[in-house]
């Protein structure tokens, strides 16, 4: 239904993903920020993590390191600038209810 603001998750054939949480990316277009949308479903209580990857050579780890990049690190650096989780499992069926609702509420809200 909000395809047209996030990145969604895709799947492949043989693949068995484990839902833990549900990744999504706020495209650039959007308008809001990740940071936004974090803002709303927190302040109903809702636990959201950023994206603990994205381009992994911007990780102070690797600030002294040698290291090839080869091209441009686009796509990971919006993962990392506007990636987050949104929890999926485990969830009772009116946490799940709750969750869903929120999400309405926070785009209506942010997209009026």
């Amino acid at each position: 239904e909000y395809a047209e603001y996030f990145v969604l998750p895709q799947t492949y054939y043989g693949a068995k993903p484990s839902w833990f949480a549900f990744p999504l990316t706020v495209l650039k277009n959007a308008p809001f920020s990740r940071d936004q949308f974090a803002r709303v479903l927190i302040a109903k209580n809702i636990e959201i993590r950023p994206v603990f990857a994205g381009n992994i050579t911007r990780q102070s780890a690797w600030k002294d390191t040698r290291r090839m990049i080869y091209g441009a690190t686009v796509n990971a650096d919006m993962v990392a600038s506007n990636g987050l989780f949104i929890p999926a499992w485990p969830m009772s069926s009116d946490a799940l209810s709750f969750l869903i609702e929120s999400i309405h509420s926070a785009m209506k809200e942010l997209t009026k």
